[in-house]
This record gives C-alpha cells, structure tokens and sequence, in this order.
C-alpha cells in the first residue's frame, strides 16, 4: 500500500510539473520582436496598445520624459527604461543604446505601438529575455511618417 501510495504521489508531481513547465514556456512573450514578418524592414519592437511611453535613464522613473504616438525619439549611447502603461497594465523594458538613434513610436493596424529605426544608418538590435539572447537583427532605415523625412 505504501508503494502504491508513492508511486502516484510521484506521477502527479510529474505531471504537474511538466504541465506548469509547458504552460510556462508556451506562452511566455520575447521582450522584443524585430522585424516582423511582412512588415517594414524599419520596425524594431512592439509594445501593447498604449497612448504614450515614458522614458528615463533611471529605472525609479524619477524625471521621465513622455513620448506619444508619432513623436520622434533621440535617443545618445546609454541606458534606458521605457514604461508602457496600458490601463490595466504596466511593463518596463529596458534598451542599451551603442550609437546615436532616431525611433518613432507610431500605432500599427492590430493596435498595438511599433518603434521604427527612422535615424541615418541600419542597426543591430539584440533582443534578452532574463539574461540570455533570444534574437539579432539588422533593422535598416525607414522613412519617418508625419515628418517628411528623418530628423
């Protein structure tokens, strides 16, 4: 009895962790996504529907700055946190930036927010998810929209 006892003790602790392994792996989101397939070669991330970001370089967001939809963003080298606040939600990412660039926040057609390269030259974006490297890609430049040109 007492083997029997142990044997579907363990069979269930099996199954539960292979079930919470999958539901945990299965749908987990990457930080970023760059590019899209059949999108413009410009685009470098996605973010869920929002009206605006914030920007620091601190991640207390203690002077951030506020960036809407089609604005421009001039982003130095350095460290930045950008906030999505999207009602019921909040998410804070974090990007590294070797070069000088030159983003747009603009809304795609499903409603959720892209940040394209509109800057001079073509960038290389890695994307980490917890500390390990889930995808590179060359993101070329695209035209600003709303602008007339890049800025």
């Amino acid at each position: 009895m007492d083997k029997k006892f142990i044997l579907i003790l363990d069979a269930i602790v099996i199954l539960g962790s292979l079930l919470t392994v999958f539901f945990v792996v299965g749908y987990t989101q990457p930080l970023a996504i760059g590019p899209l397939a059949g999108s413009e070669e410009s685009l470098m991330f996605v973010f869920p529907s929002a009206d605006y970001l914030m920007l620091d370089d601190n991640i207390k967001f203690e002077s951030p700055t506020t960036i809407f939809i089609d604005d421009n963003l001039n982003l130095e080298s350095g460290r930045y946190y950008i906030k999505i606040d999207s009602g019921l939600s909040s998410d804070v990412r974090e990007i590294k930036v070797g070069v000088d660039v030159v983003l747009q926040i603009r809304r795609l057609s499903n409603g959720s927010v892209g940040v394209f390269n509109v800057g001079e030259s073509a960038l290389e974006v890695e994307t980490y998810k917890i500390g390990n490297s889930i995808n590179s890609s060359l993101i070329y430049v695209g035209i600003s929209s709303g602008n007339g040109g890049n800025e």
